[in-house]
């Protein structure tokens, strides 16, 4: 036998295990490495370890009032009520220019289509200035001041 080794032989440090080359292992494993400290870091963000919850002061809701005025208000605004569409909407309108401003809220009732529970129900949200109340009035009875 003689001393000199076969040049076929492989040193053991150079041997793949897992078909992978020794500098390969140490990329896939740093790889792995970093991959887990995301996933590790991406839990604590959602499971919001270390946070306090905070209380946040809310005012109280404000309610709304929409208020529509019965001799100014455009086809547009009259459109807004449940059950008003745009033909009805435009109807009103167009009596009101036909047949003069409207004396009461409840005159409301002369345009056709508009019912008393139609009406009962937009009451609440109709208005009238009483300026254009009365030259209305003035203007229907003929005196003109």
């Amino acid at each position: 036998m003689s001393a000199t080794p076969e040049p076929n032989l492989r040193r053991p440090d150079d041997r793949p295990r897992f078909w992978l080359r020794r500098g390969d292992q140490i990329f896939v494993g740093t790889l792995l490495s970093v991959g887990l400290v995301f996933v590790f870091v991406h839990w604590l963000r959602l499971s919001e370890w270390g946070r306090q919850p905070i209380e946040v002061d809310r005012l109280p809701a404000g309610q709304y009032q929409y208020m529509v005025d019965i001799n100014t208000a455009t086809w547009v605004e009259w459109a807004q009520f449940e059950g008003i569409g745009e033909t009805l909407a435009k109807r009103i309108v167009a009596d009101r220019q036909a047949k003069g401003p409207f004396a009461d809220v409840d005159d409301i009732l002369r345009v056709k289509g508009i019912g008393p529970k139609k009406f009962e129900q937009m009451r609440p949200y109709l208005t009238q200035e009483p300026s254009q109340a009365t030259a209305g009035n003035r203007v229907k009875n003929g005196s003109g001041t």
